[in-house]
């Protein structure tokens, strides 16, 4: 069953102006919520941008938490606050510990992980050589002691392409990235990348290659 009420968890800002459009000054545009559960515990993460001085966006990932089984929310816990857009992310729970990766504008995958529940967050290096791409299509799983993640790298006058990396969670540090699309010839795109694991721990990549000019799905592993 469902509550009947609807709950919201972001913040209304104190200079919001009702008759302004989202994305003027004083306003927040907020998007793409994720969220996780372990027994009570409740962790929702967002995306919010607003306009401030000099007509300039700032971009927002905010968290809120719920340990009760979403009877009472604590207060907003901001992550990062930046000129630059975050995008492609993924909110995993592994081993206790939840990240938050995906692609910062001109830094390449990085992310933050918090060790108690989203009561405090720490940053992650960005993935080295990701900065280099344009980097979408994220998808990250957890296994062991490592995350996975597949993504889309694109890069100006290329086609686009798959790449794996690994994040050793006791090290804190990334493995690769590695390209998975191995093609004799460079003409044409790979996309939309997913990523499992088998109960032996064989890691499983998939995703749609045009190197056969129409669409056919490869996998690899």
């Amino acid at each position: 069953s469902w509550l009947d009420r609807d709950v919201r968890l972001d913040s209304v800002p104190e200079d919001a102006d009702k008759e302004k459009t989202p994305m003027r000054r004083g306003r927040n545009h907020v998007i793409e919520p994720k969220a996780v559960i372990d027994g009570q515990a409740i962790v929702v993460t967002w995306k919010e941008s607003r306009v401030g001085e000099g007509d300039k966006v700032v971009y927002y990932i905010k968290s809120r938490n719920s340990y009760d089984g979403g009877r009472s929310w604590e207060p907003e816990i901001v992550l990062r606050k930046s000129d630059r857009i975050f995008f492609s992310d993924n909110l995993v729970l592994h081993n206790n510990v939840i990240y938050f990766l995906g692609q910062e504008n001109n830094t390449g995958i990085t992310g933050y992980r918090s060790v108690d529940m989203g009561r405090t967050w720490e940053a992650i290096d960005a993935l080295q050589g990701s900065g280099a791409t344009v980097n979408s299509q994220l998808k990250v799983i957890g296994n062991g002691g490592y995350l996975y993640a597949v993504y889309t790298a694109e890069k100006s006058g290329e086609k686009s392409k798959i790449f794996f990396a690994s994040f050793s969670c006791s090290e804190g540090k990334w493995n690769g990235p590695v390209r998975l699309d191995r093609k004799r010839y460079d003409l044409t795109k790979s996309v939309n990348p997913d990523i499992a694991v088998l109960q032996n721990g064989t890691i499983v990549a998939a995703w749609e290659d045009y190197r056969d000019i129409r669409p056919n799905i490869y996998i690899n592993f």
